[in-house]
């Protein structure tokens, strides 16, 4: 986690997946293409490899997130904000601090 803003009484961390979106472009664009080179359209060995390939890559794109956290002293509350490709989901905690 890095440390975004920081305040006296305000306090903003954000965490990055980068390395996992990136890792899950690199699956499921090497399975496109290895589908489109082969050029094999039947569904033999080649199409079911590229085929895993894009999944895998399409799961790890899915599960990849953005994470902030932010700690407000004057409001007494801490918010935890996911952020991924399938929407926003945001917790509120009140009289946490």
């Amino acid at each position: 986690m890095k440390i975004i803003s920081e305040t006296s009484d305000l306090m903003i961390l954000k965490d990055y997946s980068v390395f996992i979106f990136l890792t899950g472009l690199a699956f499921g664009g090497a399975g496109i293409f290895y589908f489109i080179t082969t050029r094999d359209f039947s569904f033999g060995n080649n199409s079911i490899i590229s085929l895993i390939n894009t999944c895998v890559g399409l799961a790890l794109i899915g599960i990849s997130k953005i994470t902030t956290v932010t700690i407000d002293l004057y409001a007494k509350n801490i918010n935890y904000t996911w952020l991924s490709i399938f929407g926003k989901k945001l917790e509120i905690f009140q009289r946490a601090i």
